[in-house]
């Protein structure tokens, strides 16, 4: 009798322990990206953080038992599980984080139910443009043993920046050297546009460009476009020369992430 009792104890025993670990094991999770998915500049340098937001970090109601005792941030340009790579461990807070000047953890769960902020520097990581990048994190309860993953769908990062479409409101004045340019519509993602003058068609940079203008967005999208003045003392009677508009994100440094229109020809006839 004993016997059966102490057989039906263990086997109770360890139903309860399968059930307690299919509370613990969770599926996937989604994450999200923060807005802008690239962070301003990092101070005191000039490469390219990219950030990740993963939202509410937790991982499953058998973690709200068990609280995670350390993360683990992998990145991978596949969904295969073998071509991820750990890129960050993080140990509960932000003054615990694993030391990597190529990482740098902005915001730590101090619970689970929190978000997670982590900046990767780009450059590092040879993130390419228009390639798409997977996230994954691990949450990691050390004392039992007991892991549960975060992922979601893939991000493109670093993507190009369509180039302008641009008229010219009158024809260039050579005596005043005033000429205005309008943008048929903005582009996305960049914040900051300039008027090129350059002496290639093709053109728009090094010692191609003569002069570049900053101009204000709302003055390109207006019906009189925006109206600068050339540096004529810089032309040559009877020269032709190129007007290209120029997008660019600020907000990317360091990675080049700008785009020209295409070019409109001018001739400087005094």
């Amino acid at each position: 009798m004993r016997r059966r009792n102490y057989r039906l104890f263990t086997l109770l025993l360890i139903l309860c322990l399968f059930s307690f670990s299919c509370q613990i094991h969770t599926g996937w999770a989604n994450y999200t990206v923060a807005e802008p998915a690239i962070s301003p500049r990092n101070p005191g340098g000039d490469a390219t953080r990219v950030r990740i937001l993963f939202s509410n970090v937790e991982a499953g109601p058998g973690m709200r038992q068990l609280p995670a005792t350390s993360y683990e941030v992998y990145m991978s340009t596949s969904t295969s599980d073998g071509e991820y790579q750990r890129i960050i461990t993080i140990y509960g807070t932000t003054d615990s984080a694993e030391t990597d000047p190529n990482v740098n953890l902005t915001a730590a769960p101090a619970a689970s139910g929190h978000d997670l902020q982590v900046d990767i520097l780009a450059t590092t990581f040879s993130l390419q443009r228009g390639v798409a990048y997977s996230f994954r994190m691990k949450a990691i309860n050390d004392e039992h043993n007991i892991v549960s993953e975060l992922s979601g769908n893939a991000v493109n990062f670093l993507q190009d920046l369509d180039k302008a479409s641009i008229s010219l409101i009158d024809s260039f004045n050579s005596d005043t050297g005033e000429v205005a340019v309008r943008m048929d519509e903005p582009v996305t993602g960049a914040n900051e546009y300039s008027i090129v003058l350059s002496s290639d068609e093709n053109n728009a940079t090094g010692g191609n460009v003569i002069e570049t203008i900053s101009v204000d967005r709302d003055d390109l999208l207006s019906d009189s476009g925006a109206r600068v003045t050339v540096n004529t003392g810089n032309l040559t009677e009877g020269g032709d020369y190129y007007i290209h508009l120029r997008a660019n994100d600020t907000r990317d440094e360091g990675t080049g992430q700008d785009s020209y229109s295409d070019s409109i020809q001018i001739t400087y006839e005094p």
